[in-house]
């Protein structure tokens, strides 16, 4: 079975930028899935087993505490 759409990340009360963004995360988190994003070492000595999320899916906290 495969699944290609992400529905708890589609919603249809969003302005369209916002829905573009989520559509591109969507998108990135299928092929995530489906192993087409290049894992990475975090040590010479360790598996390729990390992957980096890109920065424009990070929420960025900026306060202190």
């Amino acid at each position: 079975m495969h699944l290609p759409i992400n529905m708890r990340l589609r919603t249809t009360d969003q302005s369209g930028e916002t829905n573009e963004r989520m559509e591109a995360f969507a998108r990135w988190i299928l092929q995530v899935g489906e192993g087409a994003v290049q894992a990475i070492s975090i040590s010479k000595d360790r598996e390729s087993n990390w992957i980096k999320i890109p920065h424009e899916f990070l929420i960025n906290n900026d306060e202190d505490g």
